[in-house]
């Protein structure tokens, strides 16, 4: 089981076929393969269990099995049951299933993922090459996209790439706002496990969260600096209870530094072949910003530091006041939100300010398909509000009511709203929505709750709450979807440690 979930966690980020043509359908076949194999295993290994010594099988009590359920694996069933009413519902059955008008999340790959879960959660142990897969694929994969982005063509992956399309595909996941949300997955737990775990492994955990910010800055994807983002907010956050933990937090702002700095370097030595940055990454890339953080590392470990030398324990207060300065944050955000976009729709704003402006051309045309997406829920039937119109079937439903629309006002047609939970909305209506909001909170809760059984249960916790801020941005996709269930699959692991 656990060299399965070997094989998944690095294969499956890497493999392809024909580099980037039909990457989409070879990471699905991958998946497919492999997660089916951690089913068929886990049914090998629930008979084995269930032969006593007269080799005879034990019958299953029904009774006893739900009340061994965890609310993690009723949420699940609950799901699955969700997405089979909203197929057997949907105008569309054959796409709705397979996915073939969409990423290939339909129906079947639902199932796969749920047997997936099954075989993960009652048979796999966190051991530690499962543990070491996350910086050495960060480390692989960061390391592909930089030497792409000055202009190498590694392992031929751009041969047959027209000019015009060659700074939209990276490393071995395609898409770099595909990229970039991997990174949003893996860079997470590589963070926590550096400043949380004070073993000696933890040096590579620090060495696969520089390759996640020499990652974000490859991806040039702002989703991406929005998932990193939340997730050095949330580290600090729990950082602020362990002196040893700050220091590390300090280094780590320092790791982004050096990545800042590196960077600028790139850019001299390939000014000619490096691809264009955007307006994020400059921002990052100027002086003043790279100061302003080498100092905030400095201070952060120089207070570490004195919190040791005096053998005290950080404030309390400090992560209060962390807690709200975040909460004020958040609400400033959205406060800006709301006087950009409904308060002063007309007026005119700056580069930066014009990211509050929640119009139809925000975020590449996102403001669109979430405006649309957000209208075909509230036209819909009863039916389609419960249950949607199917499992992955965005793309039928904007060629349906928005075609003409998409034609006249876009470049291309939207297959996804680009947002997961809106994705969710109208492809499997309220109740779907529901039971994987369940999943998602369900998973990072038990998480967390069992960091004393393993550290690594928090990164995990960490992980699945990065991606789910970072899929508000996000397109519904085979490439990184599975991720979120692999993580949800580790989290409910019945027994964490080999025995």
């Amino acid at each position: 089981m656990n060299i399965l979930l070997f094989i998944m966690l690095t294969g499956f980020p890497l493999f392809t076929i024909n580099y980037y043509f039909s990457i989409t359908l070879a990471k699905y076949w991958f998946y497919s393969v492999v997660a089916l194999a951690i089913f068929f295993m886990g049914v090998y290994g629930t008979i084995c269990k269930s032969v006593d010594a007269n080799h005879h099988i034990v019958k299953p009590v029904f009774k006893i099995g739900l009340h061994a359920m965890s609310k993690l694996d009723i949420f699940v069933l609950l799901y699955v049951i969700a997405t089979t009413i909203s197929f057997l519902l949907s105008d569309w059955k054959l796409p709705s299933f397979t996915g073939s008008c969409g990423s290939y999340t339909g129906l079947l790959f639902i199932f796969i993922t749920a047997g997936m879960y099954y075989g993960i959660t009652r048979h796999a142990k966190l051991t530690n090459w499962i543990k070491y897969c996350f910086p050495i694929l960060l480390m692989i994969t960061g390391l592909m996209a930089m030497l792409q982005v000055c202009g190498f063509n590694v392992l031929h992956f751009s041969d047959g790439i027209i000019d015009s399309q060659r700074q939209i595909f990276i490393s071995t996941l395609g898409n770099i706002n595909v990229f970039g949300m991997f990174v949003c997955i893996y860079m997470p737990i590589c963070i926590y496990m550096f400043c949380k775990s004070h073993e000696k492994y933890s040096v590579l955990y620090g060495v696969g969260t520089f390759f996640g910010f020499i990652g974000l800055l490859a991806s040039n994807s702002d989703g991406c600096y929005l998932g990193i983002g939340a997730c050095m907010i949330a580290m600090l956050i729990l950082v602020l209870s362990d002196a040893k933990a700050i220091f590390k937090y300090g280094i780590s702002i320092a790791l982004f530094v050096v990545s800042l700095l590196l960077w600028n370097l790139i850019k001299g030595l390939f000014k000619e072949k490096m691809w264009s940055q955007n307006a994020t990454n400059t921002f990052f890339m100027s002086f003043n910003v790279i100061l302003i953080l080498s100092v905030v590392a400095i201070v952060i470990i120089v207070f570490s530091v004195f919190l040791q030398k005096q053998s005290k324990m950080p404030p309390k207060i400090l992560k209060s006041f962390v807690i709200v300065a975040v909460g004020v944050f958040l609400i400033s955000i959205v406060s800006l939100c709301v006087w950009a976009t409904w308060i002063e729709p007309t007026k005119e704003l700056n580069n930066f300010l014009q990211y509050f402006r929640l119009d139809n051309s925000w975020g590449s045309n996102r403001g669109y398909a979430w405006h649309w997406a957000i209208l075909m829920f509230i036209n819909g039937s009863l039916k389609m509000k419960l249950f949607g119109s199917g499992p992955d079937t965005a793309y039928l439903m904007y060629l349906s009511n928005y075609k003409n629309e998409m034609e006249v006002n876009l470049p291309y047609y939207f297959k996804s709203p680009h947002n997961e939970y809106l994705n969710y909305l109208v492809t499997v209506g309220l109740v779907g929505l529901f039971a994987y909001m369940a999943i998602v909170i369900s998973a990072v809760w038990k998480s967390f709750s069992r960091r004393k059984e393993d550290e690594f249960f928090g990164a995990i916790a960490l992980g699945i709450l990065i991606y789910s801020i970072a899929s508000f941005v996000n397109i519904s996709q085979i490439i990184t979807m599975p991720y979120i269930f692999i993580l949800i699959s580790l989290a409910g692991i019945k027994s964490a440690k080999i025995k």
